[in-house]
């Protein structure tokens, strides 16, 4: 089979195939698109209770959250109370505020050991997370 050629012996083909490029192009934003819309945000899922009256705090905070199982997390990591002791004393401003993030099923003696470790580094700022009725 014999496929036609408009070249003369000798001599290059000096034009761009457009078709080609433009699937190529086409498939990588497609790509790109997919892969942001499928990524998936880690994320630590705690069911935080309701209040009726609650503040939005906008400050600097720094957060420790604490799973319906009582393990604490910090940035997203699993951590032991001396992880969180050894956070804090990092700190350098002991005016941040500490937000405690308990879902409704943690037990209170967990949300009260993480309080009295903030207090005993010198924090005073310390609040519980809740979301509005």
């Amino acid at each position: 089979m014999r496929f036609k050629n408009n070249l003369r012996a000798g001599q290059t083909s000096r034009q761009i195939e457009l078709l080609p490029l433009l699937n190529v192009v086409f498939l990588l934003i497609m790509f790109l698109i997919l892969g942001a819309f499928f990524m998936v945000q880690p994320s630590i899922k705690v069911k935080i209770p309701k209040v009726i009256t609650s503040d939005f705090l906008t400050e600097n905070k720094f957060a420790v959250t604490i799973t319906d199982d009582n393990i604490l997390f910090l940035n997203g990591k699993v951590a032991t109370a001396k992880d969180l002791s050894q956070e804090l004393n990092k700190l350098k401003d002991r005016k941040i505020t500490v937000l405690i993030k308990a879902g409704q099923r943690t037990r209170m003696g967990s949300v009260v050991k993480v309080w009295e470790l903030c207090r005993n580094m010198g924090i005073e700022n310390i609040n519980l997370a809740t979301t509005q009725e």
